[in-house]
């Protein structure tokens, strides 16, 4: 399986991972891609946004980093812990060798995204809601 997460941060991130994984003897490793228990890690980070420009090669937007820390992690085995962080699949493309180099684009969930999907996205930007709301009220709260 290839989950693709999204973080508020990276101690959230590190917090999840010391609950889905064991610490090995000589400690969780510093490095940006290592394996634990099977699963390969690929700590992303924040994501690089390019900046635009006009047709005339002016600057329309500066470059700069997605809000978010993002991690994949490729294993055979179901990891429950992360799951609740989990991109919405058809939204997610892949930032890693895991395939083919892709950027990622974390964007906010609009009308065509589906409510389980919205609901995810508030949820991992810690942001409440109550589990009855139509797509319009979770929508709102964006």
């Amino acid at each position: 399986m290839i989950y693709k997460l999204s973080y508020k941060d990276r101690a959230t991130w590190l917090a999840n991972r010391d609950e889905a994984f064991t610490e090995p003897e000589e400690g969780f490793p510093e490095k940006s891609t290592y394996t634990l228990e099977g699963a390969t890690i690929v700590e992303i980070g924040h994501i690089p946004i390019p900046a635009t420009f006009d047709e005339e090669g002016e600057l329309l937007t500066e470059a700069g980093l997605q809000p978010d820390y993002a991690v994949d992690i490729c294993s055979l085995k179901v990891i429950e812990e992360v799951i609740p962080y989990s991109l919405p699949k058809r939204k997610a493309k892949y930032a890693h060798g895991f395939t083919n180099n892709h950027p990622v684009v974390v964007s906010t969930p609009t009308d065509k995204w589906l409510v389980d999907d919205i609901k995810i996205w508030l949820s991992n930007n810690g942001i409440e809601y109550d589990s009855s709301m139509l797509k319009a009220e979770l929508l709102n709260l964006v």
